[in-house]
């Protein structure tokens, strides 16, 4: 199963989210990287944050693509049950 979770970083001192080199707001995918970049930037007090969701306005296509997420994910936990009997 892969890890879908999401990170970023705020540095706390001066409320600046850690960016890419074309200065967007870096998301990693791994949480001990996350952690990593910290420490090589030399951080004094940051929070790594875990991305929960993306809210979205009044957007049909994110809304069919939740959904169909959501049967994907049922119809996964459906053949996990039937395959543990």
């Amino acid at each position: 199963m892969s890890n879908n979770k999401q990170y970023i970083i705020v540095d706390i001192i001066s409320k600046e989210f850690f960016k890419n080199v074309d200065g967007n707001v870096k998301i990693f995918d791994d949480y001990d990287d996350a952690l990593l970049h910290c420490g090589i930037y030399e951080f004094e007090n940051a929070w790594v944050c875990e991305l929960k969701h993306n809210h979205i306005e009044d957007n049909e296509q994110y809304i069919a693509d939740y959904n169909a997420m959501e049967e994907e994910s049922e119809m996964d936990n459906y053949n996990e049950m039937n395959n543990e009997q």
